[in-house]
């Protein structure tokens, strides 16, 4: 899940998805904000057998991801007893869902041919039951009614 961009500072370790596929491959550090995008930093490693890339590169928002291995301090988490406790602690975790986007969440709809709830943007229900443009039906309706009375009206104008 991507940040909310206005979380978003220099110095704030993150996750990268290069290619928008939902992957956070790489690791790296804000350094500043530009206008749509933000300078990114991944620090020199010895990355070059696997195709591992270093230097800056410009990312937007919707491709980072809060690195869980710092802490809002901007320690590195080691693998050790006490920081294993503090990445699972209440404090860390209430840290890591700040930085959460939410999604927006479409809209529940109400199919105007059999009345059950849909999310989606549904289908134009014309020609059933003189229906407006404005009536969405769900793809169940759209399947099983509305295309073959469209079939059927086209058969008519044909013959």
């Amino acid at each position: 899940m991507s940040i909310k961009p206005e979380k978003i500072k220099p110095g704030l370790h993150v996750c990268i998805d290069f290619k928008g596929n939902g992957y956070f491959i790489e690791r790296g550090k804000v350094i500043r904000k530009l206008r749509k995008n933000w300078p990114i930093h991944i620090p020199d490693r010895d990355l070059n057998s696997i195709g591992g890339v270093n230097g800056q590169y410009s990312i937007p928002p919707n491709r980072l991801m809060l690195d869980l291995t710092f802490t809002k301090d901007g320690r590195a988490l080691m693998a050790n007893r006490e920081d294993h406790n503090y990445m699972w602690s209440k404090e860390h975790i209430d840290y890591c869902k700040s930085y959460d986007h939410e999604e927006k969440k479409e809209p529940v709809k109400t199919c105007s041919i059999c009345k059950k709830k849909f999310v989606g943007l549904g289908n134009n229900p014309q020609p059933v039951k003189n229906l407006s443009v404005d009536d969405r039906c769900c793809d169940d309706c759209n399947k099983a009614v509305v295309i073959p009375r469209r079939f059927r009206e086209v058969d008519k104008e044909i013959n």
